[in-house]
């Protein structure tokens, strides 16, 4: 379930596989959301946790933020989708950044410190695996939000009900 990806990225965070020093460098809280879901756990918590971890590097990149740092998760059924939105009050990007952002090698981080593929491969997660959609509204000073989309297969929900 959904619920559980969610709840295990949080953990996960917490646990230091995502470096706890950077969640409290950050001030980032990670609150928990519920919706059931059937798919492939570890390829969605893959793609949060790399949107989690890639707001965090840009709060801590930016020279000055206007506010505390903040992540908010919003998740909603939509008809036949799971709606899912991961936004931050982090320093945005440009459009140039933003027309590339999901470019295999595509970084804006410095040498060593990202390879480029983070959000390539969650883009390719989304809309290849699990027939979805994945975009980005961004400017700069006024932070990101990624959109996400899947796609619900209601026969498992139904069976799981029955």
């Amino acid at each position: 379930v959904l619920n559980f990806v969610l709840v295990d990225t949080k953990n996960a965070l917490y646990s230091g596989e995502f470096h706890e020093e950077e969640l409290e460098k950050s001030g980032i809280k990670i609150l928990d959301c519920q919706f059931a879901q059937n798919s492939d756990e570890g390829k969605i918590k893959q793609v949060l946790l790399n949107l989690l971890r890639n707001a965090s590097q840009a709060f801590r990149s930016a020279e000055k933020l206007p506010q505390a740092p903040q992540i908010v998760l919003r998740l909603r059924r939509d008809g036949g989708y799971v709606r899912i939105e991961v936004e931050d009050n982090g320093p945005g990007m440009d459009e140039e950044t933003r027309k590339r952002v999901f470019e295999p090698f595509f970084t804006t981080k410095a040498v060593g410190v990202g390879t480029g593929l983070g959000l390539s491969v969650s883009y390719f997660i989304i809309t290849s695996h699990h027939r979805g959609t994945m975009s980005v509204e961004t400017a700069p000073g006024r932070g990101a939000c990624f959109k996400l989309s899947l796609p619900i297969d209601e026969a498992p929900l139904a069976r799981a009900s029955a």
